[in-house]
């Protein structure tokens, strides 16, 4: 009897456990605040960072505020190519079985994504949904070839400082292109392949009218490097409300994802509180500490993207009344204008030189216009456009950090090169702004 009454014991318990665990099993597709969905290309010279990213969003897990799914493309050791999908409760990452798919996946067709959004959005319900890409990227150009560069061997450690800082000698589009080697965004090595803006428009279109209904995403968010472009914002105005990117190149880490979902751990913060939060954690993971070496180059930002048509035709603007100035008999006087607020001695600009920091383009050309106390009807409405432009960024940017070597990074960039408009440039919508028409009439001045 003793034996039996044990073994009945044992028996409700296991029951019990039973029970709660296929609970939590059910919970996992029940319908909460957020979804935080992770897109992984990480079939690349970053797949170290992957699982530690991993890692990292498990210390704070799936709970009633949040679902977190993510979806990995890599490869293990010995080469073997791999994709896998997790719902990462709190300390454990629950691998996911994949059906009615073609695996291994390749992170560079827009498929890929469009599945794992299905996936994610179809197996974990929310009210919000966020998504982040996380791999390398270029920002609004997509360059040819067929390698990636390790953007961590691009930084150096300065003794004087005691901090890590970007090497700067040489443009980031012309390495990639000197060593035969293409990005744009989610790179896939086994391929080749990788999301010109083009496919990541294609796939995000299909995503929000496909399973999202129309209904655009709280955030679309990139964790990687040099997306916080206007003609990237774009893109994403269409299919998000906010986007979070990076003016300059991200160290390989990446986000701290303990650190980023933390408002979770404690309620649902909405969207702007959300991105804002995420923003400042990125800077608080780079930012020197004390003795601790830290990173000087870093940027991040928060973009509402309501702001973005706007912002779009007060650049449209700027760009017909620099070109007809450039038409004028005051031609010479603005092409010096221009070339001295264009200067990389004045301006900000990143570890891709061709990509300029806005607020502070705008900025400069107002100092520039001030200072020779022009007094025309061109002069002034450049004045106008420009003191407009800075007011509509400054509502556009809801957070922005960046590190000591980028004082005047405000948040977003846009393409202005000094020699040559990439040919890539020219198929981004962003070209069908007068924008292009100023680069052009200014490179042939």
């Amino acid at each position: 009897m003793v034996r039996f009454g044990n073994s009945s014991i044992l028996f409700r318990l296991f029951l019990i456990l039973f029970l709660i665990h296929g609970a939590a099993t059910l919970d996992a597709k029940e319908k909460r605040p957020w979804t935080f969905i992770v897109f992984a290309a990480a079939d690349n010279n970053l797949r170290d960072f992957a699982s530690r990213n991993i890692k990292q969003m498990s210390m704070v897990g799936s709970n009633s505020n949040v679902h977190i799914a993510v979806h990995v493309d890599t490869r293990l050791s010995g080469q073997k190519k791999t994709t896998r999908r997790y719902y990462v409760e709190k300390n454990n990452p629950v691998q996911v079985d994949i059906v009615n798919e073609k695996i291994p996946m390749n992170s560079g067709d827009p498929q890929t994504i469009i599945s794992a959004c299905r996936w994610a959005i179809n197996e974990y319900p929310a009210d919000h949904y966020m998504l982040v890409l996380w791999n390398h990227g270029t920002g609004i150009i997509d360059p040819y070839g067929r390698r990636h560069i390790d953007t961590n061997m691009m930084y150096t450690y300065n003794p004087t400082t005691n901090n890590f800082e970007l090497d700067r000698s040489i443009g980031f589009i012309d390495l990639i292109e000197a060593l035969n080697d293409p990005k744009g965004i989610c790179w896939d090595d086994s391929t080749g392949d990788f999301l010109t803006n083009q496919k990541l428009e294609f796939a995000l279109n299909e995503i929000v009218t496909n399973q999202l209904n129309g209904k655009k995403f709280d955030i679309i968010a990139f964790d990687a490097c040099l997306m916080s472009m206007v003609e990237i914002a774009e893109i994403t105005k269409r299919y998000a409300h906010i986007q979070i990117s990076s003016q300059e190149v991200e160290p390989g880490p990446g986000w701290k994802y303990d650190e980023a979902l933390a408002p979770f751990i404690v309620g649902s913060p909405d969207a702007r509180t959300l991105s804002s939060h995420i923003v400042n954690a990125f800077a608080k993971a780079y930012r020197p500490s004390g003795n601790h070496p830290g990173f000087v180059d870093f940027t991040q930002s928060a973009l509402d993207l309501s702001m973005l048509d706007a912002l779009e035709a007060n650049i449209d603007s700027l760009g017909e009344t620099l070109s007809q100035a450039l038409q004028s008999d005051q031609k010479d006087i603005y092409k010096n204008i221009i070339a001295l607020s264009r200067n990389k001695k004045n301006l900000t600009h990143f570890n891709e030189p061709t990509y300029v920091d806005l607020y502070h383009l705008y900025s400069n050309l107002l100092q520039q216009i001030k200072n020779r106390s022009l007094r025309n009807d061109t002069a002034n409405q450049l004045i106008k456009i420009l003191q407009d432009g800075q007011s509509i960024m400054k509502k556009t940017i809801i957070n922005n950090v960046c590190g000591a070597n980028l004082p005047n990074a405000k948040g977003i960039s846009i393409f202005f090169p000094e020699k040559r408009i990439h040919p890539s440039y020219k198929k981004s919508n962003f070209a069908k702004n007068s924008w292009i028409k100023f680069l052009t009439a200014y490179l042939l001045t």
